[in-house]
C-alpha cells in the first residue's frame, strides 16, 4: 500500500515539473479589417480656382496700319468659380470610373498694346476675356482608402469675348476706330486630381485642367471715327489654350 502511495506521488511530481517547463501559452488579437470606401453614386459640389492661357489672333483682313497676315499674341489670366455634378461607379475593387459636368464663371482676361509697324499713326489695344466655361468630361479614378486619384478628358465650351481699340498718337491719341464681337468656343480638355473624403460624405479635391479650343475663324465689327475708314468687319483665326487649377468640395448621395 505504501508503495502504491509513493509511485503516485512520484508520477504526479513529474507531470507538474514536465508542465512548468512548457513555455506560456500567448494569445493573439485577430487582425482589424481596414474600413472599404465606396465612392459609387451621384454627387454634387462647388470649385474656385485661377485659370491662365493664351490666344494668337491672325489677322484675315485688316486694315493698312495692321494689314492681313499680322499675328496679335495675347496672354491672360484670372479667377474663375463654379459648381459640378456626376456620377462615379467604383469596381473590381480599387477602381473608378464617372462622368462629371461642371460651369465655371471666370474672370480670365488681358490685353495687348501695340504701334504699327507700317503707319507710325496708328496704336492698337486688344483684349480678350473668357467670362464662362464648361466642361463634360469622363473619369478614370483608383481609389486607395480615403483618396481617390482620377484622370479626366472631354469637350469644353467657352464664351470669349474680344475687341480692341485704335487711336492716334500724333494727335493726342484720338480716336480712330473701335471693335468688338464676342463667340461660344468649343474644344477639348484633358486632367487630373485627387480627392479625399474628410467626413461622412464629404471629399475635398484639388485638380488641373488643360483646355484647348483650337483655332477657330471669329469676326468683329469695327466703328471707324475722324474720316477714318476700313471694312465693317474684321475676320480672325484665333487659337486659344487654358491651364486651371481648381479647388472643390463636393457632397456624395451614397456611403462611402
Amino acid at each position: 500500500m505504501h508503495l502504491k502511495l509513493i509511485a503516485v506521488a512520484l508520477l504526479a511530481g513529474t507531470s507538474i515539473a514536465s508542465a512548468a517547463d512548457l513555455p506560456a501559452r500567448t494569445y493573439t488579437k485577430a487582425p482589424i479589417a481596414a474600413p472599404m470606401y465606396n465612392w459609387s453614386g451621384f454627387y454634387a459640389g462647388v470649385h474656385a480656382g485661377y485659370g491662365w492661357g493664351n490666344n494668337d489672333s491672325l489677322n484675315i483682313n485688316g486694315t493698312t496700319p495692321f494689314p492681313a497676315g499680322a499675328v496679335t499674341s495675347t496672354d491672360v489670366d484670372g479667377v474663375l468659380a463654379g459648381g459640378q455634378v456626376g456620377y462615379n461607379y467604383q469596381f473590381a475593387p480599387s477602381w473608378l470610373v464617372g462622368v462629371e459636368a461642371d460651369g465655371s464663371w471666370t474672370n480670365i482676361k488681358g490685353q495687348n498694346s501695340a504701334l504699327s509697324t507700317v503707319a507710325a499713326n496708328r496704336f492698337q489695344t486688344t483684349n480678350l476675356e473668357l467670362n464662362w466655361l464648361a466642361m463634360v468630361t469622363g473619369r478614370l479614378g483608383y481609389v486607395a482608402g480615403p483618396a481617390l486619384l482620377y484622370v479626366k478628358g472631354g469637350a469644353a465650351f467657352g464664351g470669349v469675348k474680344g475687341g480692341g481699340v485704335t487711336v492716334n498718337p500724333l494727335t493726342g491719341n484720338s480716336l480712330v476706330s473701335t471693335s468688338a464681337g464676342s463667340e461660344t468656343r468649343t474644344g477639348w480638355t484633358v486632367g487630373g486630381g485627387v480627392e479625399w473624403n474628410f467626413a461622412s460624405n464629404w471629399s475635398t479635391k484639388v485638380e488641373y485642367n488643360y483646355v484647348d479650343f483650337g483655332t477657330d475663324s471669329v469676326s468683329r465689327n469695327v466703328a471707324y471715327f475722324g474720316g477714318a475708314t476700313g471694312p465693317a468687319t474684321l475676320f480672325r483665326d484665333a487659337t486659344t489654350h487654358f491651364h486651371l487649377v481648381k479647388v472643390g468640395l463636393n457632397y456624395r448621395f451614397g456611403p462611402f
